[in-house]
């Protein structure tokens, strides 16, 4: 027996674009107080269904997974991202999903740990020399450098900076168009679409320049593009160039700014929350060497987790039905856009007690066994879970040991920290923070041993 999916009313044209423009996550959050777990809405002529019970986004992101594609928002990344992985389907995604899993091999992450080591006490000459930091600029430079040096071998900073300028013109494009109802083609030349060529166009030089030396020479080096250029399918195949573009693209825009949000908001709650700051000095302290980013029973893991939880980066998943069915007792059209929030399942006091409370001690083992398993998806879930959640948790944990040992960071004005829904969940304006090194904190002499030898 079927049952009718409740929702809000809206206008005969728009639907609910208006509430949902005027503030998305208290949206999403009064459907599901006013509504339940399955909410119907619509935004112009799409409908979407709001699913907000993990036994629902089980259905949708695993037993019924087949029945379903990446929906419309998802799909606006196309101009920008091709047919990399995060934009393919069915067998292309099958096979890009096999080529590109080696770029994520235990080696790909012995090295990864040593460019997070290295860019971060680059960061921490910075921090030293100007204690006054912007949080997000600083986080998100960093995390491209990250990305750059990881995925293409490039450390030149004039690269990465046109890098980081060009993602964000992606940022922007992506939001405009997300907001409204109906987006006129990328190909109509406004001022935004070229505005938007000509920044694909540069990240697209960069990487064929990029690609031009490693097919050169890739033997031997570890970096993700060379590691593409490498591997070949059951056939013994290996990516055409513009399919290897299109996965670098892909690399480079998802693997800097769902970290550089994640550390930014865990920084704000580190900054509002000196217990938990000490409890992580202490087990740094204590540590017979530097705590790994692979640990995880670590602290400093169990604060990114609850970090993620509080403030996902990926805020809410979408997929896109391609036929009739039902999911539980309810009934899903063809084209419906399915909507998971982890903004509001992560926050629902159901499954977390006392949700609202930055809590890093939650994450026991004891809890996360008895959690239900899509209560709590920062990185999505099966199939397609995303291929660097590893890496990312490696990267947010190394970042945050290695400078919480040495630095103490205050909010200017954390009254005004505000979450802004765009493709992640960023701070609404800068963040500014001051920053000063602790007595008795991390030298120098120790970081570089962190760090290693040149990577």
């Amino acid at each position: 027996m079927t049952r009718d999916i409740p929702g809000p009313g809206g206008s005969w044209l728009l639907g609910n674009l208006a509430d949902f423009r005027a503030g998305m996550l208290p949206f999403f959050e009064r459907c599901r107080r006013d509504y339940g777990t399955v909410v119907a809405l619509r935004l112009g002529p799409r409908r979407l269904i709001l699913l907000s019970d993990p036994s629902l986004i089980e259905e949708v992101l695993v037993t019924k997974n087949k029945s379903f594609k990446k929906h419309f928002a998802t799909r606006l990344l196309k101009p920008v991202l091709g047919n990399g992985l995060l934009l393919s389907e069915g067998n292309q995604w099958l096979r890009q999903r096999r080529l590109v899993q080696p770029a994520f091999s235990r080696r790909f992450t012995d090295e990864f740990v040593q460019i997070v080591r290295l860019h971060t006490s680059r960061l921490a000459d910075t921090w030293r020399q100007n204690p006054r930091r912007e949080l997000y600029h600083d986080m998100t430079q960093l995390t491209v450098q990250i990305a750059a040096h990881a995925f293409l071998g490039i450390s030149d900073a004039e690269d990465t900076e046109e890098i980081g300028a060009c993602l964000e013109v992606t940022h922007a494009d992506f939001e405009r168009r997300f907001q409204q109802p109906w987006s006129l083609p990328t190909w109509i030349p406004t001022a935004p679409n070229r505005q938007l060529h000509r920044a694909v166009q540069s990240l697209t030089s960069i990487i064929d320049r990029m690609i031009d030396e490693r097919r050169k020479d890739a033997d031997g080096r570890h970096d993700a593009l060379s590691l593409l250029l490498r591997a070949e399918d059951e056939q013994g195949e290996r990516m055409p160039r513009q399919l290897l573009r299109d996965e670098v693209m892909t690399l480079l825009l998802a693997g800097h700014d769902t970290t550089a949000n994640g550390l930014t908001w865990t920084w704000s709650l580190l900054a509002q929350h000196d217990g938990v700051m000490s409890r992580l000095r202490d087990e740094l302290r204590h540590a017979k060497s530097e705590t790994h980013p692979r640990d995880e029973a670590s602290f400093a893991r169990k604060i990114v987790k609850e970090s993620m939880r509080l403030f996902p980066p990926v805020f809410v998943f979408g997929r896109e039905a391609i036929s009739a069915m039902n999911l539980g007792d309810y009934p899903i059209q063809k084209g419906d856009s399915i909507l998971m929030p982890q903004w509001v399942v992560h926050r629902d006091a159901q499954f977390f007690p006392d949700p609202l409370a930055f809590d890093p001690d939650r994450w026991t083992t004891e809890f996360e066994r008895e959690l239900p398993k899509y209560a709590y998806f920062p990185f999505g879930g099966g199939p397609r879970v995303c291929i660097g959640k590893e890496v990312a948790m490696v990267e947010a944990t190394g970042v945050l040991a290695a400078l919480a040992s040495e630095f103490d960071v205050s909010l200017e004005d954390p009254a005004g920290l505000t979450p802004w829904p765009t493709v992640t969940l960023r701070p609404k304006g800068p963040v500014w923070a001051h920053i000063r090194r602790r007595n008795g904190s991390v030298t120098t002499s120790r970081i570089e041993r962190q760090t290693g030898s040149d990577v």
